[in-house]
């Protein structure tokens, strides 16, 4: 705690005067405590302001129980230089004569001359976080998801779509670690060699130049993160090679006695990615290694070529997904070590969205939004936990909706659309780029679909409906397949992934959503992302008349008597009631929840 001190110069120049005499500075920012004669009363706090200009006091006081702005003071004088005395009349008059003590200035408090008890005020540095009451806030009750009904698609469009299915999916014999570059790896590796080079040929000046220094050149490329990872530990031991891990990882039960490079290369990977992934069990697996070898057997080396891997990884997936992204958005990324390749959602609210879902609810809130911004309510609704009881499910007459838990919607991109990627770095740079530019297009289209009229706000209520899950799919495919152009390992590495979604459900998903989205575009003639994009956007969950616009109907004639099909629903509509919620010392806390109908 700061406190205000008189200067030693300005003692030195009192001389012998008593310290009565001495003037004691009261400009600044002070944090006031109010003890109430009742000694089990909670103290009140404040903040106060002065100011001295020539011996004129004046400034604000701020009790925790104001409403609005800090009120200025109608009396501020000093009867004596080490005593001050105040007045605030409005919202409650309250009157503080104190004396400088060494410390704080102190001293009782009236309000129409009835003593309600002590004050105290120490000072507090200019930029040092404090609040009189905890800062307040609301966030808008928000409809979520989509219908729950079953989407229909018109006959000709959905057999234009089948009729495409099989060439969008690849089943590759060892699946995933054939995208990790884990078998056959040579081969693999030169599939990748061959696409980069001929993305360098698409660059040219500086942008070249900047490939080159990620990549290599043809005589020696740098393709994945285990190629990073060697060349690392190749710049502090020239025979440095991945053998030399062997015993460490052997021991750390990652990799079998006697493994192979792949084998080897995977274990490292898995046991970097650890560190980040699960702590606990990490330093189970550094511990068995120790056991083994007291030295630690080359892994402290091996684990700092992997980190110094990542960096490059991160830079070089940025990089390539830029690039490689239709519309050439620049790509913000954070790394994700999970031990699986993927990209998750960043969990952010978007900054101009976040002014929608959220409201100061006093001086303080908007205080406290001021210094922690966007990022910093992220992080306070990430935390929020309501207590929603036996009303988990309410009824507004709209049918039932599912109220909805605010850190989750959060956690999955449905709070705002953010373009940072979170991604895990086991692919390849290219690889994951992909998967980048896919998730890219899916935030640009959240932000479409949320910009159609019947996402506007209506009341105390606003709607973020989920785009329709099968054109969310196929427009993040198309992006990723468009990106992949010209790229036959790129392209091939889409459709193996699209085959190897665990969720079955979701595999179908994405494949039958990327041959909707293509045929759709196809039909219409378009080029460019954008123009699908627009067009998807607009389709909301009623699809009837799709295939009578002239251009489809041209394009799709061979199935116009195909049968329509069915959809099925999305995840449902879903409630996040309007909560009100109080942030003290950084954690936040719900203080009210409350449900408005519609109307």
């Amino acid at each position: 705690m700061a406190r205000r001190l008189v200067p030693v110069s300005f003692l030195l120049a009192l001389g012998a005067a008593p310290l009565a005499a001495q003037v004691i500075p009261a400009e600044g920012r002070w944090r006031v405590l109010i003890h109430a004669t009742d000694p089990d009363a909670q103290p009140m706090r404040g903040e106060l302001r002065l100011a001295d200009s020539a011996g004129e006091l004046s400034g604000t006081l701020r009790p925790e129980t104001d409403s609005g702005p800090p009120l200025p003071l109608s009396r501020a004088r000093r009867p004596a230089p080490d005593s001050i005395d105040l007045e605030r009349l409005a919202q409650g008059p309250l009157a503080l004569v104190g004396r400088w003590n060494g410390i704080a200035w102190a001293g009782p408090v009236t309000r129409a001359g009835r003593t309600l008890g002590r004050w105290e005020a120490v000072a507090l540095d200019e930029g040092e976080e404090f609040y009189p009451a905890p800062p307040s806030f609301i966030l808008r009750q928000t409809l979520l998801g989509s219908p729950a009904r079953a989407t229909r698609v018109p006959g000709p469009w959905l057999a234009a779509a089948r009729a495409r299915l099989d060439s969008l999916v690849r089943r590759e014999e060892h699946g995933e670690r054939w995208l990790l570059g884990l078998v056959e790896r040579r081969e693999w590796r030169d599939g990748l060699a061959r696409d980069l080079a001929r993305l360098r040929s698409r660059v040219e000046g500086e942008e070249q130049a900047r490939f080159d220094a990620l990549f290599g050149s043809p005589a020696g490329w740098v393709v994945d993160l285990h190629d990073a990872a060697l060349l690392a530990a190749r710049r502090r031991r020239p025979t440095a090679a991945s053998s030399d891990w062997a015993p460490a990882l052997a021991a750390s039960g990652l990799a079998p006695p006697g493994a192979g490079e792949p084998e080897l290369l995977e274990a490292a990977w898995r046991l970097w990615s650890l560190a980040d992934a699960d702590s606990a069990a990490f330093r189970l697996r550094l511990e068995a290694v120790r056991a083994a070898d007291p030295t630690g057997g080359g892994l402290p080396a091996m684990l700092q070529a992997y980190e110094q891997a990542a960096a490059w990884h991160l830079e070089a997936t940025a990089f390539l997904a830029r690039l490689l992204d239709p519309v050439r958005e620049p790509a913000r990324l954070a790394l994700a070590p999970i031990g699986a390749p993927g990209t998750l959602p960043a969990g952010a609210l978007d900054p101009a969205l976040a002014g929608r879902l959220v409201v100061p609810a006093n001086w303080e809130g908007e205080g406290w939004l001021a210094r922690h911004g966007a990022a910093g309510l992220t992080r306070a609704i990430s935390r929020l936990v309501p207590e929603y009881g036996e009303a988990a499910v309410v009824d507004l007459g709209e049918g039932r909706l599912t109220l909805a838990e605010p850190a989750a919607e959060l956690r999955d991109g449905r709070l705002g659309v953010t373009r940072t990627v979170r991604y895990d770095p086991g692919e390849a740079p290219l690889l994951a780029a992909l998967r980048v530019v896919a998730a890219m297009e899916r935030a640009r289209l959240l932000t479409a679909w949320w910009a159609r009229p019947a996402a506007e706000p209506a009341g105390t209520t606003i709607f973020l409906p989920d785009p329709e899950p099968h054109l969310a799919d196929g427009m993040a495919e198309l992006a990723a397949d468009l990106a992949a152009d010209g790229l036959p390992w790129a392209a091939r590495a889409n459709a193996t992934r699209r085959a190897l979604v665990a969720d079955r459900a979701v595999a179908e998903r994405s494949a039958l959503g990327l041959a909707l989205v293509r045929a759709l575009a196809d039909g219409l003639g378009h080029t460019a992302l954008d123009q699908t994009r627009e067009v998807v956007a607009g389709l909301g969950y009623d699809w009837s008349a799709v295939a009578t616009r002239p251009a489809l109907a041209r394009a799709w004639v061979e199935w116009r008597d195909a049968p329509a099909g069915e959809l099925p629903p999305g995840r449902g509509p879903m409630l996040l009631p309007e909560l009100h919620f109080e942030v003290e010392s950084g954690a936040p806390r719900v203080t009210a929840v409350r449900v408005h109908s519609f109307q």
